[in-house]
C-alpha cells in the first residue's frame, strides 16, 4: 500500500510539472511582456484586508515641548516643519474606510492633546464598533489631570505618558519646556484615577 501511495504521488508530481511546463511555454510564446504581466498581476493583485492589527493616525504635528532628540524639533529648527492638527471630518473620512482594527494609535511626532478635536475623534472611533483599542502617547503637560478623565470617558483604552526625568535640570536639557512640578502633580492624579490604563515610558541613556 505504501508503494502504491508513492506511485500516486509520483504521477501527481509529473502531471503538475507538465501543467507548469505547458503554462510557461504558452506564456513564452506570447512574449516576455505577457509573462512579466502575468507574474506581476499574480503577486500584486489586490487582496482584501479583513483586519489590521495596528493602525496609526497622526492627529497633531504640533507640540508644547522641544526635545532635542526629536525629529520634529530638529526639523522645526531647520524651518522644515508644519504644525497642524487633524480636523474631525478628516479623521472620519479615514476611519470610515478602515477594516476592523486591533489597536488605533493617535500619535506620532506631536502631542495629541493639543488637538481640540481629540475627544470627538476618540468618541467617533469608539462608536464605529470596529476598533478594539484606542491609544495615545502624551507628555501629560499641555492639559490638566481632569482632561484625561474626559479622554477615557470618550473611549480611550490606554495612555502612555513619556517621562525622561523628574529632575528639573535634566528635564530642561532632555525635554525642553517641561515643568517638573506640574508633571508630577498631573501624573500622580492620572495614576490615582486610571492606574490600570496608564503606562510610563522612559528612555534611559
Amino acid at each position: 500500500a505504501l508503494y502504491f501511495l508513492y506511485f500516486l504521488y509520483f504521477i501527481y508530481q509529473v502531471r503538475l510539472m507538465n501543467l507548469l511546463k505547458k503554462t510557461i511555454v504558452s506564456l513564452h510564446q506570447k512574449g516576455p511582456n505577457e509573462t512579466a504581466r502575468r507574474v506581476r498581476d499574480y503577486f500584486l493583485r489586490p487582496k482584501e484586508v479583513k483586519k489590521l492589527p495596528n493602525f496609526l493616525v497622526e492627529v497633531a504635528t504640533t507640540c508644547n515641548l522641544r526635545c532635542p532628540m526629536c525629529a520634529r524639533t530638529v526639523n522645526v529648527e531647520k524651518k522644515n516643519w508644519k504644525n497642524s492638527v487633524m480636523k474631525l471630518e478628516v479623521f472620519k473620512s479615514i476611519a470610515a474606510n478602515l477594516p476592523e482594527v486591533g489597536k488605533l494609535s493617535l500619535h506620532a511626532s506631536g502631542e495629541p492633546t493639543m488637538n481640540p478635536d481629540l475627544l470627538a475623534i476618540i468618541q467617533y472611533a469608539r462608536e464605529l464598533g470596529k476598533i478594539h483599542r484606542i491609544h495615545i502617547v502624551s507628555n501629560a503637560l499641555f492639559r490638566d489631570a481632569d482632561y484625561y478623565d474626559e479622554v477615557f470617558d470618550a473611549g480611550l483604552t490606554t495612555l502612555t505618558i513619556s517621562i525622561d526625568s523628574l529632575d528639573q535640570g535634566i528635564a530642561d536639557i532632555l525635554r525642553t519646556g517641561t515643568d517638573v512640578e506640574k508633571l508630577k502633580a498631573n501624573v500622580r492624579n492620572i495614576l490615582a484615577r486610571h492606574l490600570d490604563k496608564v503606562n510610563i515610558n522612559m528612555v534611559i541613556g
